[in-house]
């Protein structure tokens, strides 16, 4: 397997050697790997990662959509020979080798790539409120438990992810805490009341 190599902000994916452990595990914002690199494809196994698309300027990424877990990151090294992304983890991250291409695992990460393609749209159309509430839902892994903990990205990526700015972000957070339906616990993690969340109506475009 090929190292990846730094990125241009000086922060270097981690390299992936024949002897390393198949599992890597992230909890900082060194990204996973950088558009145009070669290396090896990663099943998600905990937590969620964001994908983007460098920019025509080389300044601001475009935002391409957020996997989760069971999808499989850089499969498409086998048909275009480098990641056509820049992955970055979102909270704690921990991905382990993928090595098999069959039919039925092509076909689910096909599906896993078009849903990321709708859940990007999604996450930068309609109102504020919407939209944190969407990448929460997300965050989360769309569980069915009452009261979960999450991963509180800081403002800047959900300004990013939402299309939003910091500010409308800070705001709709602080709606969240007064709701009751969200409660920090410390400077990036918290509690979130996922019932409460997902009945909160939607607001008119």
């Amino acid at each position: 397997m090929t190292a990846l190599s730094a990125g241009s902000d000086g922060r270097a994916p981690v390299a992936a050697t024949p002897n390393a452990s198949p599992y890597l595990y992230f909890s900082d914002d060194r990204p996973i790997y950088l558009a145009g690199t070669t290396g090896p494809s990663w099943r998600i196994r905990r937590g969620v990662v964001r994908l983007s698309h460098p920019s025509p300027d080389g300044n601001t990424p475009v935002f391409a959509g957020i996997a989760r877990v069971g999808d499989i990151l850089g499969s498409e090294i086998q048909l275009f020979g480098t990641y056509t992304c820049d992955a970055y983890p979102i909270g704690e991250v921990e991905l382990e080798a993928w090595l098999q291409a069959d039919t039925r695992s092509l076909l689910r990460t096909i599906a896993a790539a078009e849903r990321r393609t709708v859940e990007a749209i999604s996450l930068r159309a309609g109102e504020a409120m919407d939209r944190i509430r969407r990448l929460f839902v997300i965050l989360s892994g769309e569980t069915a438990q009452e009261t979960i903990p999450v991963f509180i990205p800081c403002l800047k990526d959900m300004a990013d992810i939402t299309g939003l700015t910091q500010e409308t972000v800070s705001r709709v957070v602080s709606q969240l805490r007064r709701l009751g339906i969200l409660t920090r616990q410390g400077r990036s993690h918290g509690v979130i009341v996922m019932n409460a969340l997902k009945k909160l109506p939607l607001q008119a475009s």
